[in-house]
């Protein structure tokens, strides 16, 4: 057997798990409510009233998920202590800014990231394009949500492996079996939304989006190389700066690309390939970082063959399913999705379990965190 997919609950115990979780399934219900209503709108609005309205939509969230934030934080920063005696603290304000202000860069570095693709689509080729782009360059939001469920409990589990001395071997054994678990989520729906990246598109937001599947298939890329998030052990690892400028390089990267782009070869996929690119060259130089760290090559980081297995799995299950549709001629995009998911879970359950990756052990740790059981 290559590995199991069973879940190692790390030492806060089972609750600082479970309200991660239960953290996760409100912003995937977040998420699920903005996509019903961006379906609803894209196929009762035209694609230019859609387009204008997903521009109005960014900026306002711009000054919201930045502005409006930091004012509340200031105000509610202090009012949970508002009666409390002031104690003298045993952290100095060196080390505060030492761990914040890296924090602080990296946020504002990873807006101009993940907002520079936007902006350039929406300034320079018309609302009607980037309603297209809007709709299709977009990651997937479970992936996200696990990505954010592994992060709130990795950086306490690596700071407290950090205050006690633990040994870099133990870093890496559970930096590898993080990896394959969260890994064996968010490939195989990863393969099938690539594969069926029309029919999705076409499913959610109707016929007149139909060509947003390329963009879609082009960021769904990067949920095969985003499995895990880095901040967690570098900033444990007191390595928070190197995290900020790794995100600095890219900021600059992907602006000055972007801006290449626009003026010399004009095109919303030579914009969506350059956000995808620069994002995975920030990952691989963040997954070289960790490695140097931790005193090993990227080889021994990652569980390069297990993730083999997952992908082969999820390859082979997808060709299947997408062969069962065109052989049957599904007659709308509905009909193929449904007979492709089928297809796909008997598959990939089939693939998988002869592989030696069990996920019953994981969905039985996950309800019996959850007191469903």
């Amino acid at each position: 057997m290559y590995g199991t997919a069973k879940y190692q609950l790390p030492a806060g115990g089972k609750s600082r798990t479970s309200e991660s979780i239960w953290l996760g399934l409100a912003r995937m219900l977040s998420l699920g409510m903005s996509f019903v209503l961006a379906a609803i709108l894209s196929r009762y609005m035209t694609v230019d009233g859609y387009g204008t309205y997903r521009q109005v939509l960014y900026v306002y969230t711009t000054l919201l998920a930045y502005a409006m934030t930091s004012f509340v934080g200031f105000r509610l920063m202090y009012r949970p202590f508002k009666d409390i005696a002031v104690l003298q603290s045993c952290i100095s304000i060196k080390d505060i800014f030492s761990y914040s202000i890296p924090v602080f860069n990296a946020s504002v570095y990873g807006f101009i990231i993940g907002s520079a693709s936007q902006f350039f689509v929406s300034r320079y080729f018309g609302v009607a394009e980037f309603a297209q782009f809007a709709n299709g360059f977009m990651e997937l939001p479970f992936a996200g949500v696990i990505i954010a469920v592994i992060a709130s409990v990795m950086l306490p589990e690596f700071s407290r492996m950090y205050a006690a001395g633990t040994a870099k071997e133990e870093y890496i054994l559970l930096w590898n079996r993080t990896v394959f678990q969260s890994a064996s989520l968010i490939y195989p729906i990863s393969i099938f939304c690539f594969i069926f990246a029309e029919d999705i598109i076409t499913c959610l937001y109707g016929p007149k989006y139909g060509i947003a599947s390329d963009l879609f298939r082009i960021i769904t890329i990067i949920n095969i190389a985003r499995i895990l998030p880095y901040r967690p052990i570098m900033f444990a690892l007191g390595k928070g700066k190197l995290f900020a400028d790794i995100h600095l390089f890219t900021a600059v990267l992907v602006v000055g690309l972007d801006i290449a782009c626009v003026n010399f070869f004009p095109s919303v996929t030579g914009i969506a390939l350059i956000s995808t690119g620069t994002t995975l060259l920030c990952l691989y130089l963040l997954m070289m970082s960790v490695s140097k760290m931790l005193g090993t090559n990227v080889g021994s980081l990652m569980p390069w063959r297990k993730l083999g297995i997952l992908l082969v799995c999820s390859l082979c299950s997808g060709l299947a399913s997408k062969t069962a549709t065109t052989i049957f001629g599904t007659a709308t995009h509905g009909m193929s999705l449904g007979l492709g998911g089928i297809v796909f879970i008997l598959g990939y359950g089939c693939l998988s379990y002869l592989a030696g990756i069990r996920y019953s052990h994981f969905i039985t740790q996950i309800l019996s965190i959850l007191k469903l059981k």
